[in-house]
This record gives structure tokens, sequence and C-alpha cells, in this order.
């Protein structure tokens, strides 16, 4: 018994520290990445985002990092103005000389309703597979 649960502690402490996420300089303009209950909360019924990061110039191979994201609205009809909205966050990053690349394919959905006229105040309520 006390093997299986150190077996078990093993494999869940692999689970949770799998590696740091990856950081953008201007974090904001990927809004799926800081917060997928974002998705759906803009002017417009398709929004796509793009980031490139290319660090440590000095370096002989540097890292680089792209991530694309794209979402469209949908009306819902349970109540006025709200919405549902399907996100896609694809994110490819590539680490200097040893190529060691991860590839993160993380789709969003989300329910959005306005809490006033002015629509500046949402309720969110979203999920993001990864």
């Amino acid at each position: 018994m006390r093997y299986l649960l150190v077996l078990c502690t093993c494999c869940l402490s692999a689970q949770l520290a799998i590696a740091q996420d990856v950081g953008f300089s201007q974090f904001y303009d990927q809004p799926l990445l800081r917060n997928p209950a974002l998705a759906g909360v803009f002017e417009g019924d398709l929004r796509f985002t793009a980031s490139y990061r290319n660090q440590w110039q000095s370096v002989t191979v540097p890292y680089r990092t792209f991530a694309l994201s794209s979402e469209v609205k949908l009306p819902a009809n349970i109540k006025a103005d709200d919405n549902f909205t399907i996100g896609l966050q694809v994110m490819r990053d590539m680490a200097g000389t040893s190529e060691f690349s991860t590839t993160q394919i993380m789709p969003a959905l989300n329910y959005s309703l306005p809490l006033s006229s002015e629509k500046n105040s949402y309720l969110s309520l979203a999920f993001m597979g990864a």
C-alpha cells in the first residue's frame, strides 16, 4: 500500500511540474492566454491575433515563440446582446541550439453576458482545453 501511495505521488508531481508558461513582453496582445473568459469581449464578430518573440539574439540559435489565435462570436439569444464565442489558440516555442520545441493547441468556448447597456462590464464563463 505504501508503494502505491509513493507511486501516485510521483505521478501527480510529474504532471504538475511540466514546464513554465511561455512569456510575451506584451502579454495583453494574446487575450486567450491571459484569460479564456476574455474570448468574445471585443467589438465586432471576428478577432485574429498574432505574436512573435525572438529572444536572446546573441546566442547561436535564438529562442523563438509564435502564437496565433482566432475567435468567432455567435449570438446566443438567451438574453439581450449575449453571445457564445468559439476560439482557438495555437502556440509554438523553440528553444535555442537544442531546438527543443513545444506546440500547444488550445480550443476555447465562452459565454458572455453584458451587464450594462454600455457593454463595459461582462459576466463570462469560459472553458479552455490544451
